[in-house]
């Protein structure tokens, strides 16, 4: 958790701040770039393997809502705007990601 919330709240802050300096222009917010592509890429990989080690290692825990519809629902999100290319506006919300990678440092 710690990791993938570091790397994808950095990778997020280019296309933030894109959008921000855009002025929060809507059709820079609807695009896309390497960075916030890989950003959204890192964080898929990362509800894939919260799930299968969540699975196997804390089974108790991966409740029908918060595991499975929840991670679902993300996949689902990210997967529609990584083929449509609307990444940017993802980051928006995964920099929200870097106070969970402090917290997580600080374990």
């Amino acid at each position: 958790t710690g990791s993938n919330s570091l790397a994808t709240g950095l990778l997020s802050v280019p296309a933030t701040a894109g959008v921000v300096r855009s002025g929060w222009d809507p059709e820079h917010i609807d695009g896309g770039g390497p960075l916030s592509r890989l950003a959204v890429l890192v964080f898929v990989a990362y509800l894939l393997v919260d799930l299968g080690v969540g699975v196997v290692d804390y089974r108790q825990r991966v409740t029908f809502w918060l595991g499975w519809v929840h991670h679902a629902c993300y996949l689902a999100l990210c997967l529609h705007l990584l083929e449509r290319g609307r990444t940017n506006g993802m980051c928006m919300f995964l920099i929200e990601e870097v106070p969970t990678a402090v917290l997580a440092a600080s374990r």
